[in-house]
């Protein structure tokens, strides 16, 4: 457990979890929950799905008609309608099975800032009977927002959220595969100490996504701190490619 004094994320993200009305059903409206949460540019929105399509089109087919959970705004793409916050995660998953190869056998994850829940929705939608147990550690308000989405999308699924603000890592099991686009690099540098010193960057399978464009935009220091971690833990660094400025994906 982290000591009473230690902030869990910084500044702007407890402010922002605070104004979170998880219990509303049409949460995705919110302009500012998606501004940070949820990906809708028109042009990313292109380039992931076209490099989708031309390296997994099996995996594009398991997304289309998305769910209405949240009340998503949709795009359109060849005649069909897609989240385009499902396209962005199956594009990092894309581009880690393309690196790293298919996951073949069963995973428990542990998932580091889960968002509302949609990557979890993602990896279970690829591989549905793969995962043995998908774990997501954020702040009070987006757990319960998980939780909630979750429990609509995926029932069935062996998934459960818990409480940055009080969980002990020593009682997590043992994970298979650790994943945080963009969480982690936005969170205190103590809690990348932390995941450090229980060798949570052991994980066999590791997806961490990044973001190194300047001291110009928030969270670089803490980005940069976890860049210098990770590199010493022998992970493949990738460009990210389709965002603008330097972003980078650590793969293992």
């Amino acid at each position: 457990m982290f000591d009473s004094n230690s902030p869990i994320a910084t500044p702007e993200w407890e402010t922002f979890q605070e104004k979170i009305d998880y219990k509303n059903p049409d949460f995705l409206q919110n302009a500012t929950l998606r501004g940070l949460m949820f990906s809708e540019d028109h042009e990313l929105f292109s380039k992931e799905i076209k490099y989708i399509e031309e390296n997994f089109p099996v995996f594009l087919e398991k997304i289309i008609n998305p769910t209405k959970v949240g009340a998503p705004p949709l795009m359109a793409y060849n005649g069909e309608d897609y989240n385009p916050n499902d396209v962005h995660h199956l594009y990092h998953l894309c581009r880690y099975v393309k690196s790293r190869g298919e996951i073949t056998g069963k995973i428990k994850v542990l998932e580091w800032g889960g968002g509302y829940g949609n990557f979890c929705k993602i990896i279970h939608l690829i591989y549905p009977s793969l995962v043995n147990l998908y774990t997501i550690i954020d702040l009070p308000n987006l757990k319960n927002l998980t939780q909630s989405y979750l429990q609509q999308v995926i029932p069935d699924a062996n998934f459960r959220t818990v409480n940055a603000l009080s969980f002990k890592m020593e009682n997590l099991e043992d994970y298979d595969m650790f994943i945080s686009t963009w969480a982690l690099s936005e969170s205190p540098s103590h809690l990348t100490d932390y995941l450090n010193s229980k060798n949570f960057f052991n994980c066999s399978r590791m997806l961490i996504a990044l973001h190194q464009c300047g001291p110009h935009v928030p969270f670089m220091k803490e980005s940069s701190y976890l860049k210098k971690i990770i590199e010493n833990r022998g992970l493949k660094e990738e460009d990210v490619e389709v965002i603008n400025g330097k972003n980078s994906y650590f793969l293992k």
